[in-house]
Order: structure tokens, then sequence, then C-alpha cells
């Protein structure tokens, strides 16, 4: 009998395991300005105005030495001209804003207990303190965040990036919501939100933390787009991560479009082991030598989180 109640108590351990990342807080900060160097499309024609007649063109019609090209070489002639301001036009454009296409970039890095505080608190007062309206005050979060993130470079724990070609700006941005709303979508009580310039917040739920999370660790997701090649993440290690975010941090207020960091767990008391982290975001890979993950309990053969001293669902210690 006792067999018994004790595989009903490690199912409901695990049921509870399952179902608390349902409860799962997260923040974010960013903004962005994808009009930039689009210019207006009617700019070109509006000094132009007037110069269809042909009546002023200086040309006495009584000259007998006169020549008067034929309407339709005129007419010709006019279409070209216009072509050629166009062309003009658009090729300023693009000098203007340093190329037409852009480069989006992703980096998401979770980081342990030692760090989740402080990663935390950084953030959040990020949020609420800076100016996410101005290209230069986006680009001051932005380094901000990053300075943060690289000081606790010990604690890194799990690593995801996703990195693209240089795109056309309509589809850069398209790709740019996509990911961001991906990146929000993992909690579903956003704390505080700061984005071009307006800010709101909300009361955490009431929650309190669990054995099985244990101290908990937090996810920070870090997505750029700018007017310049940003370098693609392959190898998922410590040294190619820092070494993509010295290169985000040194983009120029000119050629940063628009910025996105958010981050989960948001508050104390709403953890996240890293047997959950592992379980909710299957894309992320363990960093060399970091320590997490899911782990069997050698007497129960229930998982939890490999961070805890013992099994939280019968209380073996660890291996």
């Amino acid at each position: 009998m006792s067999t018994l109640v004790r595989l009903v108590a490690t199912a409901l351990c695990w049921l509870l395991a399952s179902i608390a990342i349902a409860q799962s807080t997260g923040s974010s900060f960013g903004g962005g300005d994808w009009s930039s160097g689009g210019g207006s499309s009617g700019g070109s024609s509006s000094g132009y105005s007037g110069s269809s007649g042909s009546s002023s063109s200086g040309v006495s019609y009584d000259d007998p030495n006169a020549i008067e090209l034929p309407y339709w070489a005129q007419l010709l002639v006019f279409v070209a001209f216009i072509a050629l301001l166009v062309g003009l036009f658009r090729l300023m454009t693009r000098l203007q804003s340093g190329g037409s296409k852009i480069d989006v970039a992703l980096v998401q890095i979770a980081l342990d207990a030692r760090a989740r505080a402080f990663v935390q608190t950084t953030l959040r007062n990020l949020g609420r303190t800076g100016d996410t309206l101005t290209a230069l005050g986006r680009i001051t979060l932005l380094k901000a965040a990053i300075s943060a993130l690289r000081s606790s470079r010990l604690a890194w724990i799990y690593a995801g990036s996703k990195s693209f070609d240089p795109m056309l700006p309509a589809r850069a941005q398209a790709e740019f919501k996509r990911l961001a709303d991906d990146a929000r979508a993992g909690f579903q009580h956003e704390l505080e939100r700061a984005v071009d310039g307006k800010k709101t917040s909300t009361s955490a739920p009431e929650m309190r933390p669990a054995e099985h999370e244990g101290e908990g660790a937090v996810l920070v997701t870090i997505l750029v787009a700018a007017r310049t090649s940003v370098r693609d993440v392959r190898a998922m290690r410590a040294d190619e991560l820092d070494a993509t975010l010295v290169q985000l941090a040194a983009i120029a207020p000119s050629q940063l479009v628009a910025l996105e960091v958010v981050w989960t767990p948001a508050t104390e008391n709403d953890r996240m082991s890293t047997d959950e982290l592992e379980k909710h975001y299957p894309t992320l890979t363990k960093l060399e030598g970091a320590v997490g993950g899911r782990v069997y309990c050698g007497s129960c053969r229930g998982p939890y989180a490999a961070e805890l001293a013992k099994c939280p669902h019968c209380g073996a210690p660890a291996a």
C-alpha cells in the first residue's frame, strides 16, 4: 500500500511541476523606428510641377529657323526626365539610410541562481527608467542590458540564437515582430512593459516557490534589428556568445532600427528550474561545463532539476 501511495504522490508532484510554468511571469522593454530612411514617395515631383508647358520654352513659333519636336517626342523626353529624378531620389535615400537591407539577430541566454536576482533587478530598473523612444536611448538600454549579461558570464547555463541574412525592411519588420511575439508568449503575466516611450505595469499574481523549482533560473532574450551585418552564432559556446554581445553593443544609434529585451520569470517568487527550462524551451542548448537540466532519481525514478541537493519527490539525496 505504501508503494502505491508513494507512486500517487510522485505522479502528483510531476503534474504540479508540469503546470507550474503556466503561472510564469515576464517583463520586457524595447522600441524602434522602421520609417527611418523611407522618405516620402511624392516629394520628388513636387518641385517639378509647371515645367511641362511648352509655351514657356523661349522658342518663338514665328521664327522660321526654330525646330519644334513632335508631341510624342516631347512626352518621351518628359517621362525620361521624371524617371531620372526618381532614380536619383532613391539612390540618395539608400545612401542616407546606410543601405536598403536590415539584419535581424536574436540571442537567448539562461542564467542560474547565482545571477538570477541580479539580472532580474537590473533589467527591471532599465525598463522603468530607460528611454525607449529615441535611438540613443534604445542603444543605451542595449549596452546596459548586455553589460549585465556579460558581467554574469559565469552563471550562463543555456543559450540559443537565430541569425538571418540581411532582408528588405518590410520582411525584416515582420520577422522582428514574430520573434518578439514568440519571446513574450512564453509567459502569461507581463508585469512590466516599456515600449516607444510608453510604460505599463501590473501586479504579480500570488505564488510561492515550489521545492522542485529550487532557486530558479532566468531566461533573457535580446532581439535587434540593425542596418549593419550582425555576426551569425553557430557554436553554442560562451566565447561565441560573448563575441556576439560585444558586436551588438557596438552598433551605432543611427544603425539600430529596433530593440526588444524580454526576460522570464520577472518576480522573486516565480521560479523556473532547469528541468522546466529544458522542457519548455527545447531549442536552447546547454553550454559547455554548465550544470543543470533534467535528471532522474535513483530511488523513485522521478525527474527533477540537476541543481537540487535532493529529490523533491521522495527526498533521496542527489547522486
